[in-house]
Parts: C-alpha cells; sequence; structure tokens
C-alpha cells in the first residue's frame, strides 16, 4: 500500500518541512531516489520543481548547494560527511569542505533574552560590557565579544533562537528518510543509512550542548599545559549552560592570510612546523584532538603562540584504536598489505560479501606505485586519500573517529602547504614510526597486556563452567550432536592423548602467565630489580611451557 502523507508522524509544520526538502533537492536534481519511496506528495512535488538550472553542475557540487539551502541542521550534516570519505567518497567529502557555515545574526534583544534566560539574571549582572554586534554568526550559534566584572575580556557564544527546534524536527524527518531508503532501494543498505542518521542525530545534538564543548576546553588545557607554544581559551563554567558558552577571548592574526602573516614578520616555515608538531602530539601523545584544523581556526598570537579555536568537532582515541592506527602506519611504513589489510577489516564494519584478497590486492597496488618512493618525500596525504578510497570501494565503515582523523590528517597537510609550499607532513611522522616501535616494546605497555590477559582468563575461569554445563545438559537431552570420521581408532587415541597433552601444558602456562602477572603486579617479595623474584621465575618457566608446546607442534607439521 502507497504510504503518503500519514506516513508523517508528526503534523502540519513537519509535513511543509518534508514538502520543502523534497522541493529543495528536486531543485538540484538530487531527488531521484526520493520518487523510489512510497510517499504520495513526493512525485507531485518534484514534478514542479525540476532542477534545470544546475543541470549542467557536477552532482558533488549541487549536493553541496541544496545542503547549504536546506538550513543548519543539513550543514552540519555535510560538515560531518565531509569527514567520512569512507562512505561519500573522496570528490563528495572535498566539495563538502567547502560549506558556508554563516547564517545572519540575531538581534540584541534576542541575543540577551536567550543570555538572561539560561543564566538566570540580568546581563548587567554578568558583564560590564556585551558588544551588540556578533563578531561571527554560524549555523548553529553567534558569538560576541564581552567585558567580565573582573574586567577579563570573553567570547560569549549564543545559541540561535528556535535552532533546537528546526534541528529535532529536522531530525526526525531524517531518520524518517532513513528508514525509507534502507526498505524500498536496496542498493543503499550496504551503507546503513538509518544506522549513519542515528550516529548523525546524536552527534548533532551533542553539540547543541555547549556544556560538552566547555569540557572538551577543559580536557585540552588538562592535557596540552606543558606546551608553551599553544593557547586554549579558558572556558567560565560559572556563565556557561546548554545555550550559551563563556570563554576568554583570544587575539591574533588568522593563520588564512598568509600575506598579511608574512608582513608582520612572522615566519611561515615554523609556524607550519610548531603546527604540524602540535597536532601529531596530540593524536599520539594524548590521545584526543582537534577535529577542524583549518586556517580560519589557527590564530598567530603575541609571543609565537598558537590559539586554537571552535572544539566543537573533536576526536578521541582509545588504547586500542591508537593501536590500530599504529599498525596502519607501520604497515604503510613496511608496505606490509596484509598487516594494513588485517587492521583494517578488524577495526571497520565490513560487508559480509568482502572480497578480502581483492581488497587485499587493491592496497598493494597502491602501495606498489609508492614503492620505488623514498618515504621521506611521499605524499602522506595523497596517500592516505587514496588509501581511504579502496576502503570506500569496497564498502567497509571506518570508525568515526580513524574517518576524523584521516580528514584532520589530510587538513593539516593542506593548511602546512597554504603556509608553506615546501611543507611535508610525512617529515612529522616518521619519527612517531620509531617511538611507536619503542611504546610496543616498553615494559609498561607489556604489564598492561599481561593484565588484560589476566582480566581474560579470569572471567574465562568465571564463566566456561556454566557454558560447559549448558553444553553437557544440551548433550544429555540429545540436541548436540558430534559428526566423526574414524579411519583408525588407534590413530585417533593417539591424536586425543597429544591433544589432551597440549590443552593440559596450555592450561598450566596460561596459569603460570596469569599468576606471574598477579605476583608482579602487588610486587611480593622477595624483590629483584623492583620486580617480584617469584614473578619473574614465573615468567621464566611458563616461557619454557609455551616454548615445549611450540616445539611439539613443529614436528608434528600440523598448526591446527
Amino acid at each position: 500500500m502507497d504510504i503518503s502523507i500519514t506516513r508523517i508522524r508528526k503534523a502540519p509544520g513537519q509535513i511543509r518541512r518534508y514538502r520543502d526538502i523534497v522541493a529543495i533537492l528536486a531543485k538540484y536534481g538530487l531527488s531521484g531516489w526520493l520518487q523510489r519511496l512510497p510517499l504520495g506528495f513526493v512525485r507531485e512535488v518534484v514534478a514542479r520543481r525540476l532542477g534545470k538550472e544546475v543541470a549542467d553542475e557536477p552532482p558533488e557540487r549541487r549536493l553541496r548547494k541544496a545542503l547549504q539551502e536546506l538550513g543548519p541542521t543539513f550543514i552540519k550534516l555535510g560538515q560531518l560527511l565531509s569527514v567520512r570519505p569512507d562512505i561519500v567518497g573522496l570528490k563528495v567529502s572535498q566539495e563538502l569542505q567547502g560549506l558556508l557555515d554563516r547564517t545572519p545574526a540575531d538581534g540584541e534583544e534576542s541575543v540577551r533574552h536567550i543570555i538572561e534566560s539560561e543564566l538566570g539574571r540580568p546581563v548587567g549582572e554578568i558583564f560590564r560590557e556585551l558588544e551588540p554586534t556578533a563578531v561571527a554568526s554560524a549555523s548553529v550559534a553567534q558569538v560576541h565579544r564581552a567585558i567580565l566584572h573582573s574586567g577579563e575580556e570573553v567570547a560569549v557564544k549564543v545559541q540561535h533562537a528556535g535552532v533546537q527546534r528546526m534541528v529535532e524536527t529536522d531530525v526526525e524527518i531524517l531518520l524518517d528518510l532513513a528508514d525509507l531508503l534502507e526498505r524500498h532501494v536496496p542498493e543503499s543498505r550496504p551503507y546503513r543509512p538509518k544506522a549513519m542518521v542515528e550516529e548523525f542525530s546524536k552527534i548533532l545534538l551533542r553539540e547543541l550542548d555547549f556544556r560538552r564543548e566547555l569540557h572538551h576546553l577543559e580536557a585540552f588545557r588538562s592535557h596540552l599545559e606543558k606546551e608553551e607554544r599553544i593557547c586554549i581559551p579558558k572556558p567560565f563554567a560559572e556563565f556557561t549552560t546548554q545555550r550559551v558558552l563563556t570563554m576568554e577571548y583570544l587575539e591574533g592574526l588568522k593563520a588564512s592570510d598568509p600575506d598579511l602573516l608574512r608582513s608582520r614578520g612572522v615566519d611561515l616555515k615554523e609556524l607550519a612546523h610548531e603546527g604540524a608538531r602540535i597536532f601529531l602530539a596530540m593524536v599520539f601523545e594524548h590521545g584526543l584532538f582537534h577535529g577542524d584544523p583549518h586556517p580560519g581556526n589557527l590564530l598567530v598570537m603575541s609571543g609565537g603562540r598558537i590559539g586554537l579555536l571552535d572544539f566543537g568537532m573533536v576526536g578521541r582515541l582509545d588504547e586500542e584504536l591508537r593501536h590500530d592506527l599504529e599498525d596502519i602506519l607501520m604497515g604503510m611504513a613496511t608496505r606490509d598489505t596484509r598487516k594494513i589489510t588485517g587492521t583494517f577489516v578488524r577495526m571497520g564494519a565490513a560487508p559480509p560479501d568482502l572480497d578480502r584478497s581483492r581488497f587485499q590486492a587493491d592496497l598493494q597496488d597502491l602501495l606498489g606505485y609508492y614503492a620505488e618512493i623514498p618515504l621521506g618525500e611521499i605524499n602522506a596525504a595523497a596517500v592516505l586519500q587514496e588509501m581511504i578510497e579502496v576502503v570506500r570501494r569496497h564498502r567497509i565503515v571506518l570508525p568515526p573517529d580513524l574517518a576524523l582523523l584521516a580528514k584532520v590528517m589530510i587538513t593539516l597537510d593542506g593548511t602546512g602547504r597554504g603556509l608553506y609550499p615546501e611543507f611535508r607532513i610525512m617529515d612529522f611522522l616518521l619519527p612517531y614510526r620509531d617511538r611507536i616501535l619503542m611504546r610496543r616494546l616498553s615494559p609498561a605497555r607489556q604489564m598492561r597486556k599481561v593484565q588484560r590477559v589476566a582480566e581474560d582468563v579470569d572471567r574465562l575461569i568465571q564463566f566456561a563452567p556454566a557454558a560447559l554445563s549448558e553444553v553437557i545438559r544440551q548433550m544429555e537431552g540429545g540436541k548436540l550432536t558430534v559428526q566423526l570420521r574414524v579411519q583408525g581408532m588407534e590413530e585417533v587415541r593417539r591424536g586425543m592423548e597429544r591433544s589432551a597433552n597440549r590443552l593440559a601444558f596450555a592450561l598450566l602456562t596460561a596459569a603460570l602467565v596469569v599468576s606471574s602477572s598477579l605476583l608482579m603486579l602487588v610486587k611480593v617479595p622477595p624483590l629483584l630489580w623492583g620486580h617480584s623474584a617469584l614473578g619473574l621465575a614465573g615468567y621464566g618457566i611458563s616461557l619454557l611451557f609455551a616454548a615445549r608446546i611450540l616445539w611439539a607442534i613443529f614436528r608434528s607439521g600440523r598448526l591446527n
């Protein structure tokens, strides 16, 4: 049965918004897929709004213009998609980076009303002075310069009136459309549009809560407090709510104007190099990085310091994801496509029908092209872009933070080259290769691995009896059957004995590792070089047992 306007969940205002969205998509020639959805009014609207005036423009440009015209929610959607070349492809990703996130500012009366309703007191009690004209205005908020009664100069970020309601309406419509798209347009299913919109809606609704940006500012100031060349705005929690953010006002020159910087005596080469060093330290040392290092978000301040603006988009790398990233970088350095393939498949969402050998062959072709070029001369951003395109072609969806990091590296490379044409991001990546190796071999990291193994073994000991009891129960009930092809009972008996012996040795080895790790963690005396001698002895014995098992497997000629 045709689902018409009755499919739409909310009343007249939302119906009008549906029609606006369809009309704008039709205007830019992007409504073909909509006509396949069971929405009765779509064909009527599309028929009236054919986009002949933009027919000669490439589809990615038409998409950017449509998102721009659709307003704040869709501008933010475009910005999020611009960091997902693994989903939309490089052309669309690069085009969407040109979205103009500029919106007319609200009037002074509206701004004062929001500040007073959010902070619960008159503007005059909060600020000695609040400039009525916004210094910047984007799709979600605008920024005003102000002075606190303490004399500190601050930037006050105020959410636009009505933007919360508009975003919530648009998100509901997008969820409806994604659900219909997944059910009625089969070729969209590998990209999981509903899951993608759900992820997008969570990110966008979080961005509407300025308290999250306050926490980001506090986290960056804590992580980078020893970096004398970087300046993160100081937030003021007492003057911050969900819709108002107050932070230190940074004064400086935008990095987007190299000519002006050069005329003021700024060393652009040193600026590009220092910026790259700081951002790579965020990624590889702190696991917390700014998600949009374009020149407009970088200020050159007095004393050669670099000021960072806009902490709405932030990426985080936990230890597991950082380990995967290191595997990819090490694989690129050694041209080990097997390692890279395995890492992408392990950490990404790979389709069930992934041709792994074809994927590895495509990566081999890519890296083979760069095989004869010295590592220091390789354009890392270009390699990364091509690698992401291979990943997208095989429909592997990367974790959001890793996709954001890929975009950050590409943007950072472009920003560095804009300041200093001979800039090469690879010059700063190569030293991290040696640090990665040292960190992986460090005793502290090995101890963390042992601790995780101990926790896994503890969980296994805790849950294995229940699982084994369930297997026995099914066997007793006749619900579990085992099929064996017996070619000789004596051979089977000997094989089972060997397997049992190896299993016993393996369990004993695992128990020794766990107990030795616990001895090392609590430093049970006597101590040797600051470590438990009993724990060290246990490690030595378990190493001998492990070698014995491997030797038996090697002699049998079987690895399974």
